[in-house]
C-alpha cells in the first residue's frame, strides 16, 4: 500500500486537469480500498464527442510538496468522451511495485 501521506493527482492538457504546468487535480483515496483513487472532474466535452487524434491527454502523478512526479511512458490519450472513466492504482503483480494500470 502507498504511505498514508501519499497524494495522487491527475494532470493533462485541459485547464480542468490543471494543465501540464499547473498543480493538477488531487485525487481521493478510497478508505475501503486504499489502493483505489478517484477524482470528480467536469470535462468540457459533450458525451460522445470525439476526435481521431484525441480530445485530451493526461497522466497520473504523485504530489511531493510543490512538485509533481508524473508516471513514465506515453501520455494517456482520450479520443472520445464516454460516460465513465476510472483508473485504479493497483500493485503490479511482478515484483510488488505500484502501477497505475
Amino acid at each position: 500500500a502507498q504511505p498514508p501521506n501519499t497524494q495522487v493527482c491527475i494532470k493533462g492538457t485541459l485547464a480542468e486537469l490543471g494543465t501540464w504546468e499547473g498543480t493538477g487535480v488531487p485525487m481521493t483515496r478510497d478508505p475501503a480500498d486504499p489502493s483505489s483513487w478517484s477524482a470528480d472532474i467536469e470535462l468540457p466535452f459533450s458525451l460522445g464527442e470525439s476526435c481521431n487524434t484525441g480530445i485530451f491527454e493526461w497522466k497520473f502523478g504523485i504530489m511531493l510538496g510543490d512538485d509533481v512526479i508524473l508516471e513514465g511512458g506515453l501520455n494517456h490519450r482520450v479520443k472520445q468522451c464516454r460516460r465513465h472513466y476510472y483508473m485504479r492504482f493497483k500493485p503490479n503483480r511482478k515484483g510488488g511495485k505500484k502501477s497505475p494500470f
